[in-house]
């Protein structure tokens, strides 16, 4: 049966200052096909999306929705006239309630303004909606309660009560877990019974033959290939996306344990959240802590760097109890953390590149009092080129790059610091393969050179190629402990599940 081209992109081109540029696409997607789109960051997967839902206009080229023209001026344009894009970095209001965040557009679509909207009805709504898409979440919570995964899920919700018929997700699955994952992709197969046509941006080589039946792949601003996912193996997907045979995903280096505790952490409570965590952080240790959404991993981070308070328990860093107050406290004990929303909680986006990566590192690079500009630059310089950062220079604007090099970036402020521990929070968090391999062989780096690491993860198999021991966190607790070379991802499931 031959397939109908629901969309279909033109020679498309679009340039962002000398840097990047979306050069001659051309692309037909259609009727009933999850597209997948793979690519290494910065190679303008997320810029194309970004043009067929109104966020920018082309420089040439045409976009056609159903054999006319649509070349959208503005996102609204783009809404009405049927495409509804679930970006990465989700805008959300943080101040209303989850049930609010997903009706909102809808309500106003439907006419029915915020003046006539009973909050009752609404929450009704959306109990029924949670139930029928497996969704064990509350809808009166506030959209602040939720984290980066949690939100992933509800705005899946929020695409399927649109009436879009073109719809976009842009790494929807990073963060989640397999059992979050699964809930996702129940809610996909219920979307793709209304859609005509579904984008789907993914840095997850195991889900994409779940969902997906094209597969195209982008490099640099262009368009490589475009095949069947059913002719697709994983060796030629990643020789296509990083130009590599034969890749090691994890590199992990092995370096004899360490007896030396540099954190220890007793009976530490937090709201309801966390509930009598204990552990030891050993020196040139990388120490993995999983569980499913809400298990409490965040909160655990974000108590460990002084951004939450714990009502309750010690923390020990070198033998020494600290309090931390404030995050500045962890700093000074020698505690960095990078956050699971670089977004709201680390990037910087009035400075360029090279400022948000030595703003917390000035002192470094003073000199009589007055800043070294020669020696900040080499050192910027050297990091750039460790963590393959592009576009390389220095001073663009943190808003040019895409979302995997800004997590490099803010990787580089922190491995600037030379602290003792590093708390990383999903730190690669759709981010490409390549990408990965550097920010892991960083990671050896820091053990090399004495530093601790305590890696947050949802990404199982991060968690096993990676770490020298594994805590899984349910339900606020920590249900067990893993050396390595025991852990199985049906054992860590199982546990995470609190089985």
């Amino acid at each position: 049966m031959n397939k109908k081209a629901i969309l279909e992109i033109k020679g498309v081109n679009k340039s962002f200052k000398d840097e990047f540029a979306l050069s001659d696409i051309n692309l037909k997607i259609y009727s009933g096909d999850v597209h997948v789109i793979m690519g290494e960051n910065g190679s303008g997967k997320s810029l194309l999306m970004k043009i067929i839902s109104g966020f920018f206009t082309v420089d040439s080229g045409e976009i056609l929705y159903n054999g006319a023209v649509i070349n959208h001026p503005t996102v609204n344009k783009a809404i009405k006239s049927g495409i509804y894009y679930q970006h990465q970095d989700l805008p959300v209001f943080e101040n209303l309630s989850a049930a609010e965040n997903i009706y909102f557009d809808y309500r106003i679509s439907t006419k029915k303004m915020l003046k006539t909207w009973n909050a009752l009805e609404n929450i009704s709504e959306c109990t029924k909606l949670f139930k029928k898409l497996n969704i064990n979440l509350s809808p009166i919570k506030n959209m602040s309660h939720y984290g980066f995964a949690e939100r992933q899920l509800l705005f899946a919700a929020k695409a399927f009560i649109s009436d879009a018929k073109v719809i976009i997700f842009d790494e929807p699955t990073a963060g989640m877990s397999e059992v979050e994952r699964n809930i996702f992709f129940d809610i996909l197969a219920l979307i793709r019974q209304k859609a005509e046509v579904i984008l789907y941006i993914s840095h997850r080589l195991d889900e994409i033959t779940t969902v997906g039946d094209v597969l195209s792949v982008m490099e640099h601003g262009k368009l490589i290939s475009t095949n069947d996912i059913r002719n697709a193996n994983k060796q030629d997907i990643i020789r296509l996306i990083t130009g590599k045979q034969d890749i090691h995903q994890f590199p992990k280096i092995s370096i004899k344990p360490n007896s030396e505790c540099v954190l220890s952490v007793k009976n530490m409570t937090s709201g309801s959240i966390l509930k009598d965590i204990s552990f030891n952080l050993h020196k040139q240790e990388i120490l993995g802590i999983t569980g499913l959404m809400g298990s409490g991993r965040t909160r655990l981070a974000n108590c460990l760097f002084g951004i939450k308070q714990s009502d309750g328990g010690t923390i020990l860093v070198s033998g020494k109890k600290q309090r931390f107050a404030h995050p500045l406290d962890a700093l000074l004990a020698g505690i960095s953390l990078i956050p699971e929303d670089r977004h709201t909680n680390g990037i910087f986006y009035p400075l360029n590149m090279r400022n948000n990566m030595t703003l917390p590192n000035l002192k470094r690079f003073l000199n009589n009092s007055i800043l070294d500009d020669n020696i900040l630059r080499q050192v910027v310089n050297d990091y750039v080129k460790k963590l393959g950062i592009t576009p390389d220079d220095s001073d663009n604007g943190i808003q040019f790059f895409s979302g995997g090099n800004q997590q490099k970036i803010l990787l580089a402020r922190w491995f600037m610091k030379r602290s003792l521990i590093y708390i990383m929070d999903e730190p690669t968090r759709g981010i490409d393969i390549a990408s990965k391999i550097d920010i892991y062989n960083s990671m050896n780096n820091l053990i090399v050179k004495g530093a601790s690491v305590i890696l947050i993860s949802s990404d199982i198999d991060e968690i096993i190629g990676m770490c020298d021991r594994i805590l899984i966190l349910a339900d606020g607790r920590i249900t067990a402990e893993l050396l390595q070379k025991e852990a199985t991802k049906e054992k860590i499931y199982s546990l995470a599940i609190n089985e």
